[in-house]
C-alpha cells in the first residue's frame, strides 16, 4: 500500500476497532530492523503508528498497531514490574507482541 492508502486503512479499522475516540498519528520514516510500530498511550486515547517507508505494509499489519492501542497499558505495568531486569522487559515484550498477535488473527483469518 502506498502512504494515502495506509491513512485510509488506517482510519477505517480504527473504527472497526472501536477506537474511533483515539486521536492517532500517521508518521512515515525509517524504522530499524521493523515495518511498523506503536507508541500508544491509553490514558490519553492517543497513539502514534509509524510505518517503515521502505517496507510493504498490508491491511493485517495496519490492524495490528491498531490493537497496541489495547494491549500497551498492560504491558506497560509489566515492563515497570520487570525493573532493571532486561530479561523480564524482553520476555513482556515478546508476550505483548503474541497476545497482539493472537488479537489480530481474530480480524484477519479466514473462518
Amino acid at each position: 500500500m502506498d502512504q494515502a492508502a495506509i491513512k485510509r486503512c488506517v482510519k477505517l479499522w480504527q473504527k472497526r476497532l472501536l477506537l474511533g475516540h483515539w486521536t492517532v498519528e500517521v508518521e512515515f520514516s525509517e524504522l530499524d530492523g521493523y515495518a511498523a510500530d506503536c507508541h500508544a498511550q491509553p490514558e490519553y486515547l492517543q497513539a502514534k503508528l509509524r510505518f517503515d517507508t521502505g517496507s510493504d505494509i498490508d491491511e493485517d499489519t495496519v490492524i495490528h498497531e491498531l490493537l497496541h492501542c489495547y494491549t500497551h497499558g498492560l504491558a506497560h505495568v509489566a515492563e515497570q514490574l520487570a525493573g532493571a531486569d532486561d530479561r523480564w522487559k524482553e520476555m513482556v515484550r515478546i508476550e505483548e507482541e503474541r497476545l497482539t498477535t493472537s488479537l489480530e488473527k481474530l480480524f484477519t483469518q479466514d473462518l
